[in-house]
């Protein structure tokens, strides 16, 4: 098992219920720790722990905020940190690998076949920046430190001024420190936000490649 964290900000029309919903519809049955940004905020899921910042830290900032909090405080060895706006597949516990020498992204965004050639399972794609994308990344514990601690994680998180980019600079991080990276066919997780919280325009490429509930 693995433990998780979802990451959440203020939306017109919220997806975190949903999100829920379809992650207990799955199997899941751990504690979920929410990181959210201020906001009013109704969870009808009831083995939650709410983490409400006292001030808005945007994309990137909170997600280094929840990754560095889920190896604190996780009972698991292994963690992922998800956005707010994803359904599951019912097949994603059959297909989890653990990896103690990179990450597993349990989001494939159905653009990145065009880039590479995606055969069915685990691919490992272990490039850089701008190269892949996609997110809800699985690790342990110990490479999620390794992360946190390297030069361009912490020149990212505090120079980069869009604070965003959380799906480039992790790939980026991994490849330069040589960990490995996969990514499944078909997608384990489809992204359901159509409004995008940081102002992306979604398209069909954001949905989940090939994926099925």
């Amino acid at each position: 098992m693995f433990q998780i964290g979802i990451i959440t900000s203020p939306r017109k029309d919220p997806t975190l219920n949903s999100m829920l919903t379809s992650l207990r519809k799955v199997g899941y049955k751990e504690k979920v720790f929410i990181y959210s940004e201020p906001q009013e905020l109704t969870v009808k899921d009831q083995n939650v722990e709410i983490k409400m910042n006292d001030k808005q830290l945007g994309c990137f900032g909170n997600f280094n905020n929840a990754l560095n909090d889920l190896i604190k405080v996780s009972p698991h060895e292994f963690i992922c940190v998800f956005s707010d706006d994803f359904i599951f597949s019912s097949r994603m516990f059959s297909w989890i690998r653990h990896s103690w020498d990179g990450y597993y992204a349990l989001y494939t965004p159905k653009g990145i076949r065009n880039q590479f050639q995606m055969k069915r399972g685990w691919n490992k794609i272990n490039e850089g920046w701008a190269n892949t994308w996609g997110g809800n990344y699985m690790m342990c514990k110990a490479v999620a430190e390794m992360i946190i601690k390297h030069p361009f994680y912490q020149d990212h998180l505090k120079n980069y001024e869009t604070n965003q980019q959380i799906d480039h600079c992790i790939p980026e991080v991994c490849h330069q420190l040589k960990l490995n990276q996969y990514f499944h066919n078909p997608s384990l997780t489809n992204h359901i936000g159509i409004e995008s919280t940081i102002g992306h325009k979604h398209s069909t490429h954001e949905e989940g490649l090939n994926f099925r509930k």
